[in-house]
């Protein structure tokens, strides 16, 4: 089962967490921790709310989780019989976990968290 968390981008960068919106439509990352059996929270922090993605519940091959709102590169590797390799990449929007066409797929393939669609759009005008 997949870990539920989110990211949201505040004044200060990039939080990750838990999720809390309020009713004035105010989102909050919260990051906490169990101690002796309680919650606590650590950390705090107002997010823009336009800027909250999900994780998707994968990483790319650096690691790196993988957030609703990501940009990755996907190449999928062909090996041809002469001993060259043929390559087929496409930049791809993260926008739900069910439309990833790599999840599931065998082969070759690399997968690289480029971006995000909030600090750089231009990525997918490069497609």
């Amino acid at each position: 089962m997949r870990e539920i968390k989110f990211r949201g981008l505040s004044e200060y960068g990039w939080s990750y967490g838990y999720l809390i919106v309020s009713h004035k439509d105010k989102a909050y990352i919260v990051y906490s921790v169990i101690d002796e059996g309680f919650i606590v929270v650590k950390r705090s922090q107002e997010v823009d709310i336009e800027t909250v993605g999900q994780y998707v519940g994968v990483t790319d091959d650096w690691c790196l989780e993988m957030y609703e709102g990501d940009i990755v590169s996907y190449t999928h590797l062909t090996y041809l019989g002469n001993g060259n390799v043929g390559e087929t990449t496409e930049i791809l929007e993260i926008s739900d976990m069910r439309e990833l066409p790599f999840i599931g797929k065998g082969g070759d393939i690399e997968i690289k968290v480029i971006g995000n669609i909030y600090e750089n759009p231009e990525l997918l005008n490069s497609k």
